[in-house]
């Protein structure tokens, strides 16, 4: 890996995630770059979109018996 490489690597690991939470098409194709397809990245959005909803039903329905 040369070092222009592994400066870039830390630079989006490190910095650039943060600086383009707003810009998902900036972010995306960043990911693209180092090899992170779009349709792999969306498969992890859905993905994490329907655990989120899983653990928010559980929660509910926690909240629901309590009361």
């Amino acid at each position: 890996m040369t070092l222009t490489r592994l400066i870039l690597a830390a630079a989006y690991l490190g910095l650039l995630p943060a600086a383009f939470t707003g810009c998902s098409s900036t972010s995306i194709a960043i990911k693209e770059k180092f090899g992170y397809a779009k349709r792999e990245q969306l498969v992890d959005k859905v993905e994490s979109a329907r655990d989120g909803q899983q653990e928010a039903k559980q929660q509910f329905e926690s909240a629901l018996q309590e009361f």
